[in-house]
């Protein structure tokens, strides 16, 4: 029973080990890409700026020329001021992510290359029930425990084992040697060999209860594992859940924020077309670059969140493996255009 628990504990000890292994690539993940996306914000916080600068100039000159007016002026000031104090939270937030990325690598980090401009790959299977499956056979942390209950179970016979007789095989050997003293020399030495062998059976007859309460301590540690394997089957359950959700609702997000991109783009051209044929105003334009902008700083979200997502989902079935980081490197790589 010892020889099959310490079996058991070794399993229990390689699950942990790899899902230590696989936390720390979704950590490594998580942080990478919201560096990124800080990046991508501040990047597109400085196009914000110079679009703002531009409309502020332009308000200026048409103020000066008479054919603008003052309230123009202000409205574009207001705005370029308000973008100041987004572009300054943007590089705090770019500084926190890089610090937070070069805590878990323990050197200094780089800008990071690539972009956020792709759909992450459609998960597979498509199926969620056929993701529960998987997860429930393969999550690295439903084998811990699993394990665990094994060596709780071990326990226990380990324990009830102490009421059972034991026979030990015995086997001795002696050797004497005597010549006396140098105060008392001996006429004579002697040199005695002994050899015993036997057989000791041990049979227990009472040890004050304490087998019996072992026993016991035993069996509720083994209830109280298997309450755990069975907690640890509905987190992991609910962690399958909210992934795939996460990825579905990401993709729909993804595709929504692709279209007010675009719209927001042909806003800002019409606009600015109508501003300068006098059907539109200064705060008009204004107004659909930072809708615009604040579209693509979604998009960007957008586009991590569901690839850490499709990471999570693949780590609570079990099934997180280098293949998947050298695919989210190439997708990252496939987004270098920028938006």
């Amino acid at each position: 029973m010892g020889y099959q628990q310490a079996d058991a504990a070794t399993r229990q000890a390689i699950a942990q080990f790899s899902l230590a292994e696989q936390d720390l690539v979704l950590r490594v993940s998580q942080a990478y890409l919201d560096l990124l996306v800080a990046t991508e914000s501040t990047e597109v916080m400085q196009s914000q700026l110079t679009a703002l600068n531009e409309q502020l100039a332009l308000a200026q000159r048409t103020y000066s020329v008479g054919t603008g007016t003052i309230t123009d002026v202000h409205e574009a000031k207001t705005k370029w001021a308000q973008s100041q104090a987004q572009s300054a939270a943007a590089n705090q937030e770019l500084e926190n992510k890089r610090a937070e990325l070069e805590k878990i690598l323990g050197e200094p980090v780089s800008t990071p290359s690539g972009g956020l401009h792709h759909a992450p790959p459609t998960p597979s299977p498509k199926s969620l029930a056929d993701w529960l499956a998987q997860a429930d056979a393969q999550n690295l942390q439903i084998k811990a425990q699993q394990a665990a209950l094994d060596v709780a179970n071990k326990e226990i016979s380990k324990s009830e084992a102490a009421h059972l007789p034991t026979l030990d095989l015995v086997l001795s050997r002696a050797t004497n040697y005597s010549s006396g003293s140098l105060s008392s020399p001996a006429d004579l030495t002697t040199y005695v060999s002994s050899n015993q062998a036997g057989l000791q059976l041990n049979i227990p007859l009472y040890a004050g209860g304490a087998t019996q309460s072992r026993v016991r301590e035993a069996l509720a540690l083994a209830d109280k594992a298997q309450d755990e394997l069975t907690l640890t089957r509905r987190t992991v359950a609910n962690q399958v859940r909210q992934a795939y959700a996460g990825i579905v609702s990401g993709q729909a997000q993804i595709v929504a924020l692709q279209t007010a991109v675009e719209a927001g783009r042909n806003a800002v051209e019409s606009n600015k077309i109508g501003l300068r044929i006098g059907t539109r105003i200064t705060p008009d334009v204004l107004n659909a670059e930072q809708q615009l902008y604040a579209s693509l700083r979604d998009l960007s979200k957008a586009h991590a969140e569901t690839a850490i997502q499709h990471l999570k989902l693949k780590a609570a079935a079990g099934a997180l493996t280098q293949e998947d980081l050298a695919s989210l490197d190439q997708f990252l790589a496939a987004g270098n255009s920028k938006l």
